[in-house]
């Protein structure tokens, strides 16, 4: 590779035998480095280092992932990424720069001083365990105003408190002004020392029936707090998100279960329909001439296989008890699939504290959507020709055997 080298291919290596003179590298694409490199602009896409950059790094755009070693200054700026589990030296997260700690619950250690400036993010993610991202700096931490701290809670059964060393240098100046989360029902607290910042999770006040949007979902919501803070469903509750804990108050409410029996009464229409569509003659192929005017069919004289569209997306809405469901025909079964609106936590709790509305009181709207399919099927009788709907017709068509001659 030539002494100066720019990659902005898909995909592009540095190796580990290049000249004396270490190359600059330019990325807007894919690129790696598992050798060692002079220094690194990288303006979009992604770049993985391994190895060693001996001279700065600047993060424009896109995102570095530095497992390995950056000997001199590392800026971010507006759009830029650094994530992964390298050394790097002096290191300023510029305003709309992001610092977030590599997966697997990554530290990110500085060789110097660590710097947030106005309008950038530092994201860490936690789990249940007390294991979190987490960045160590050699030198002083300053953390100018209007700076964001983002916290990425990950799923597991959290305790009423559980604490994490995000951030720690020689010393700590200033303090994240914004601190976000999903989390409903557990509050983050940062708590500042002279050396390093400590995220504390702590259940708060808001009641799991504060965020239900139904009388279902309420009702379950205090039937699941009510078990107390030592019960496992409790606790699966507890770092849910406002809108992960609805999904899972409706799964718990078991109001899909009669939703369902709704769906499938209005859905059993389809095959119903085709079968008395064939009987009453519908899409058969009349036949020509005076059978014709005895309103025959081909299908009248002798065998015949005939087709029809069958399949469905149903809607119910909601009336406010529970949420609206749906109902669509599975990919590869003639079994319906119940998808209610909600999905998370799988359990059933005391049917006492349920009440569903009638199936009556649910105003339907269906859509369908036809899908070809064959039958075989006797031919009906000419009394059965006489049978008429009064709903509207399902498509359906029937290619027939050839009439008889005569």
């Amino acid at each position: 590779m030539p002494a100066s080298a720019t990659s902005r291919s898909p995909r592009a290596a540095l190796s580990s035998t290049i000249p004396a003179q270490r190359p600059r590298v330019e990325n807007a694409g894919t690129a790696f480095n598992d050798g060692t490199i002079a220094s690194l602009t990288n303006t979009g896409g992604t770049f993985s280092n391994s190895g060693t950059i001996t001279g700065d790094a600047t993060v424009t755009g896109g995102t570095l992932v530095n497992d390995g070693t950056i000997g001199g200054t590392l800026l971010i700026y507006t759009g830029g990424l650094l994530t992964g589990s390298g050394y790097v030296g002096t290191l300023t997260v510029a305003s709309g720069g992001t610092l977030s700690p590599g997966s697997g619950y990554a530290t990110v250690t500085v060789n110097g001083d660590l710097t947030f400036q106005t309008g950038s993010t530092y994201q860490v993610e936690t789990d249940a365990s007390g294991a979190s991202g987490s960045v160590a700096a050699t030198g002083a931490v300053t953390i100018e105003n209007g700076s964001t701290l983002s916290i990425l809670a990950g799923s597991g059964t959290y305790g009423l408190s559980t604490s994490y060393t995000i951030l720690t240098g020689s010393s700590i100046t200033g303090e994240f002004d914004t601190v976000t989360s999903d989390l409903a029902f557990l509050s983050p607290i940062l708590t500042y020392d002279p050396t390093g910042v400590t995220l504390g999770l702590y259940r708060n006040d808001v009641n799991f029936a504060d965020v239900a949007t139904t009388a279902n979902g309420r009702a379950t919501a205090n039937a699941v707090q009510a078990l107390g803070t030592d019960n496992t469903l409790f606790l699966g509750v507890l770092p849910l998100s406002a809108s992960g804990a609805r999904d899972a108050f409706a799964e718990l409410s078991g109001e899909s279960h009669v939703s369902m029996k709704s769906l499938l009464i209005e859905n059993s229409s389809l095959l119903r329909d085709a079968i008395l569509d064939r009987f009453s003659g519908t899409g058969d192929t009349m036949v020509k001439g005076a059978a014709a005017g005895q309103g025959k069919t081909a299908a009248d004289d002798g065998p015949s296989f005939w087709m029809a569209g069958l399949g469905a997306t149903t809607h119910i809405s909601g009336d406010g008890n529970a949420p609206a469901s749906m109902v669509e025909p599975a990919a590869s079964s003639s079994a319906p699939i119940m998808r209610p609106s909600a999905a998370g936590i799988s359990a059933a709790p005391s049917a006492t504290a349920i009440r569903a509305p009638a199936a009556r009181r649910m105003p339907i709207a269906t859509t369908q959507h036809f899908t070809p399919r064959t039958a075989g099927a006797r031919s009906p009788s000419p009394a059965a020709l006489s049978i008429r709907r009064t709903r509207s017709r399902r498509t359906a068509t029937s290619p027939s055997a050839p009439s008889p001659t005569g």
